[in-house]
């Protein structure tokens, strides 16, 4: 008889296991297939009864029979709603994985409520001395992919010769009024890659909702894992994870915080080696077991970056951090932001130019269209402490003195303290030649967005997103808005054709020329107007001051802004009053070298 035909018989409790990890696994978005794959990695090891239980909630799309579709969770209509499943070894969800227990009810995880009774109950049937907590999905500014979106699925066939262009045109004109092709619109599902799903959501949302970071942390929190019986490690296997607001959501509901700064690799940390490391080490302590997600993760997925040229200049990473330690870096943090506000505008030079040369860890993709604007913590502290050493010997005065001192002692309890475990490859640049512009690559994000409207576009700028934000770090984001506006006011190309000057200088001999710019700078912040801007109208300052009348002229200052050696020629003799010696063309004496 073939034992894989066989019902599965499960207990109602299982036996008391020294470990019970919890998989939150959405399927319902354009990476089905591969959160398929990461259950079915799983199964080829299994849970391991009364020891190790490996528990996967697993929502899909809803894709009726008539579709055709060969493979299971595609095809059946009960995977369209969350079900429970016990890890057996061997029994894939494709084939012969069956459900533990299944929720027909509870069908939008972003409902509060719903996923805390899934959560609860599944800790209940699976006790443990022991829990981690996986999300394995796609990650954005605050906020996982699991949406209360309705979705619908068309199965299409690619003509042949048909552009992706063409054929994207072609999935939006079948949308129709009532629904959108899905930002991530459509799935493969032939070698030939000629027959796809394409995933259309409805336009009128209804009662929205999705479920934040917050909501995921007041779902756990309700479900009993906060206080002295937090969980043990919570891994975020989605892209840009790891990020220091991200730290403060979960602080009390984790001792330690597992995720990538930068974007996850689609096959995620590795799911057969994690269950194969957890499995045949099941007396393992939580730091050596969040420690060994790092070091699994590194080992698959090291030369990831490899796998195709579009992400060849992709970095990989993962880092764990010790949320139990973040009561000791917090504080630290919140003493360097104070400083900083409360010397915004004789700072500013020095805080714009270390933000100026750190580059999002959105890649090649356009930040805004993400709102998540995310820098690297590291390099941007580097950075800061690197000009304000610089201007400060121009410009002597205490505060640069202060500033250094409050930078070093973030940078010391983030490595003494809070970073556990680091891993990265591909991010090969020296990192010692501060002021060069680079990605970082340190592993702990940070959200800065580098103006007013960009501020307005990001998690610390839209509505009802308290709980996503660090107090202190909004107050700053705030203030160096306001100073921006105040300082573009005067000239909208100043700051740009300042950086471009400073960074070209800094590695001359000549320091009256960077004497003469960073003067020009005070000057044009002692006359500068103050201009009406607030914090629900940044955009609309931001226009003003910048005087940007088009979508255009915002495309072209932010590719003037990329390109970082451009300098608008109108600035040329205005320029030449402060001593700065230009070339040929208008642009600075010396260029910088960037990796793009």
């Amino acid at each position: 008889m073939n034992q894989d035909k066989k019902k599965q018989q499960f207990p109602e409790v299982f036996p008391h296991a020294k470990w019970t990890v919890i998989l939150l696994i959405n399927g319902e978005n354009d990476l089905m297939k591969e959160v398929e794959e990461a259950y079915n990695q799983l199964a080829r090891v299994g849970s391991c009864l009364g020891d190790v239980n490996f528990v996967v909630i697993f929502d899909g799309l809803t894709i009726n029979e008539k579709l055709g579709v060969m493979h299971r969770s595609c095809s059946l209509e009960d995977q369209a709603y969350p079900n429970v499943y016990y890890v057996t070894k061997y029994r894939n969800l494709t084939t012969t994985a069956q459900p533990y227990r299944s929720y027909r009810d509870k069908d939008n995880l972003a409902k509060p409520g719903n996923l805390e009774l899934i959560i609860r109950e599944a800790v209940h049937s699976f006790p443990a001395d022991h829990f981690g907590f996986i999300y394995k999905g796609h990650g954005g500014a605050g906020r996982t992919d699991i949406v209360s979106d309705i979705f619908r699925v068309d199965k299409v066939r690619k003509f042949t010769d048909e552009t992706d262009h063409q054929l994207l045109e072609r999935l939006k004109e079948r949308a129709g009024k009532k629904w959108e092709l899905d930002a991530n619109s459509y799935l493969m599902l032939t070698k030939d890659n000629d027959v796809l799903l394409a995933i259309y959501k409805m336009i009128d949302k209804g009662d929205y909702r999705e479920l934040t970071y917050a909501s995921m942390r007041n779902e756990l929190e309700n479900a009993g894992f906060k206080g002295e019986d937090k969980l043990s490690f919570l891994c975020l296997d989605c892209c840009w994870g790891q990020i220091m607001e991200n730290a403060e959501i979960f602080s009390n509901t984790t001792k330690y915080l597992i995720g990538s700064a930068d974007e996850m690799p689609v096959m995620g940390i590795g799911y057969e080696e994690f269950a194969d490391f957890l499995v045949k080490n099941r007396d393992i302590r939580p730091d050596e077991l969040a420690n060994g997600i790092v070091a699994v993760f590194f080992k698959n997925n090291y030369d990831d970056y490899m796998s195709s040229p579009k992400w060849e200049h992709i970095g990989v990473s993962l880092t764990c951090v010790d949320l139990e330690q973040y009561q000791r870096v917090g504080p630290k943090v919140t003493e360097l932001c104070n400083f900083l506000i409360q010397n915004i505008e004789p700072l500013y030079l020095v805080i714009s130019m270390a933000r100026h040369v750190c580059l999002e860890y959105t890649n090649d993709l356009n930040p805004s269209d993400y709102g998540i604007y995310n820098i690297d913590l590291i390099w941007f502290l580097e950075n800061l402490g690197y000009f304000n050493d610089e201007i400060g010997k121009i410009c002597p005065s205490e505060k640069y003195r202060e500033l250094s001192a409050l930078i070093t002692s973030v940078y010391q309890s983030l490595y003494g303290d809070f970073i556990s475990s680091h891993m990265s490859s591909n991010y090969d640049f020296d990192s010692s030649n501060y002021g060069q512009a680079h990605m970082g690559g340190n592993g702990i994000g940070l959200t800065f967005p580098k103006d007013p409207d960009q501020l307005r576009n990001s998690l610390y700028g839209r509505p009802n997103t308290t709980e996503l934000k660090i107090p202190v770090w909004e107050q700053f984001l705030t203030a160096y808005a306001t100073t921006h506006a105040m300082v573009t006011a005067y000239d909208r190309n100043f700051i740009l054709a300042l950086h471009v000057y400073c960074l070209s200088h800094f590695y001359t001999e000549d320091v009256s020329i960077l004497q003469n710019v960073v003067l020009e700078y005070m000057r044009r912040l002692s006359v500068a107007p103050v201009p009406k801007w607030e914090k629900k109208s940044v955009s609309s300052a931001n226009e003003a001051s910048t005087g940007a009348k088009s979508p255009a002229d915002k495309k072209t200052a932010l590719a003037a802004s990329r390109a970082q050696n451009v300098i608008d020629p109108s600035l040329i003799s205005e320029f030449k009053k402060t001593g700065v010696k230009m070339n040929g063309n208008g642009g600075p004496a010396s260029t910088l070298r960037q990796r793009v």
